[in-house]
């Protein structure tokens, strides 16, 4: 991922879009959890993956001052609400997946 975004910024910037660097960090971030979401069994960090991507794409329409900004929020709040709500389900932090689906029941996965 982390090379995904200094792929993307340094393309970006040649040619001339700098206002599209936020957008872009925040789409890849949010499509890097489309995998984590079938590897770890997760749905949480399919909606959060959905919600992002649907805030980058909304930057289309904002205006380019006020663009950062919201994004920038939005996907702080999206990544805090995932958070959040696995923090309710009872998770401890690790390797720990929650199941919230089954009263918090928290699944170990065990790495080959």
């Amino acid at each position: 991922m982390g090379g995904d975004i200094f792929g993307v910024i340094n393309l970006l910037r040649y040619l001339h879009l700098d206002a599209w660097v936020v957008p872009s960090i925040v789409l890849i971030v949010g499509a890097h959890f489309i995998p984590l979401a079938r590897i770890f069994q997760a749905p949480q960090h399919l909606k959060a993956a959905i919600a992002m991507m649907v805030c980058a794409a909304i930057a289309v329409v904002l205006p380019v001052a006020v663009r950062d900004t919201v994004e920038c929020l939005s996907a702080g709040l999206i990544l805090w609400a995932k958070r959040s709500g696995r923090a309710l389900c009872g998770a401890p932090d690790g390797d720990a997946v929650p199941n919230c689906h089954s009263g918090g029941a928290v699944k170990k996965k065990k790495l080959l």
